[in-house]
């Protein structure tokens, strides 16, 4: 499982790419958006998603890069 925390975006993720190759085998994604405030005096609200992804079967400690595009706020 990758977990990603702070991502600016609406949630929904799309086109995963490992290593510049599209995810060909079936895996799990799913998001999550939380709502924070900064600072006591600020009371504006900012939101963040989390991604998490799950089934990649690759090999612990192996050096990868993973992409994906996601919506925007």
């Amino acid at each position: 499982k990758v977990s990603v925390l702070g991502l600016r975006g609406a949630g929904q993720v799309s086109e995963i790419q490992i290593n510049g190759s599209p995810m060909t085998k079936k895996i799990e994604v799913s998001s999550k958006e939380h709502t924070y405030v900064i600072g006591l005096e600020d009371e504006e609200e900012n939101k963040s998603v989390m991604v998490e992804v799950r089934g990649l079967e690759m090999l612990v400690g192996k050096d990868f890069n993973m992409s994906w595009k996601m919506g925007i706020n």
